[in-house]
């Protein structure tokens, strides 16, 4: 039986979101589709509910301690692959590694979002070393592309899946349009505003934006 470990490193700051959710559901399908042994190494802070088939095993935070520990933990593990949920990898993994870039925005200075030096050289490391790039979005696959240059067919496109929808009656929907997200300039809120803006008044509910810093919620309220 094939040992897959997941890396949950970003299941560590606090109730998961959008990243962390993603990672959550892709981990629960592939856990019920499958006859391998599948190993989520998350941070001891992380608070989980119970995950079937899923062997929890902690594992260490920090880059530095990541690039040293992790290693050792995935031979002790007998992991056959990692599969990594952000784009951070270690570079000497016994195993071959999948990371998940989900966006890489120093290739867009109109956002006005400046990463530090040390991010975007460790990015570029993590996914050059990769067996595998994942990314959600063809925004993102085409950067991480251009990020690796000639290895950039290692980039497959993966979106996040979707949630199962429910239908309310028309008669009976009185809340507010919700636009999750925080607001940062490549959440791009201007954009899902304006659609919404231009629709006539009388026949549209208010809109309200969902995220922090200003107006974080938690799942339920949502």
């Amino acid at each position: 039986m094939s040992v897959i470990a997941f890396d949950g490193v970003c299941l560590g700051d606090g109730p998961a979101t959008g990243v962390g959710r993603a990672f959550l559901d892709g981990l629960r399908a592939f856990a019920a589709s499958g006859d391998e042994e599948c190993v989520l190494l998350t941070p001891e802070c992380a608070e989980l509910e119970d995950l079937p088939g899923v062997r929890r095993v902690t594992a260490p935070r920090g880059r530095l301690r990541r690039q040293r520990q992790l290693p050792g933990l995935l031979r002790a593990l007998g992991a056959d692959l990692l599969h990594s949920s952000v784009a951070a990898v270690p570079l000497r993994a016994p195993c071959p590694t999948i990371a998940t870039v989900h966006d890489l925005p120093w290739f867009h200075p109109e956002l006005g979002e400046r990463p530090s030096w040390w991010r975007r050289f460790a990015t570029a490391r993590a996914l050059r070393s990769a067996a595998r790039v994942l990314a959600p979005s063809t925004m993102t696959m085409r950067d991480a592309r251009r990020l690796l240059g000639r290895d950039g067919d290692r980039v497959a496109l993966v979106p996040h899946g979707a949630l199962e929808a429910t239908t309310t009656p028309e008669e009976q929907r009185d809340g507010p349009l919700l636009v999750l997200g925080d607001d940062r300039p490549r959440k791009n809120r201007a954009r899902g505003a304006a659609p919404h803006a231009r629709r006539d008044p009388r026949d549209r509910p208010p809109q309200r934006f969902v995220g922090p810093p200003a107006d974080n919620v938690a799942e339920a309220e949502k």
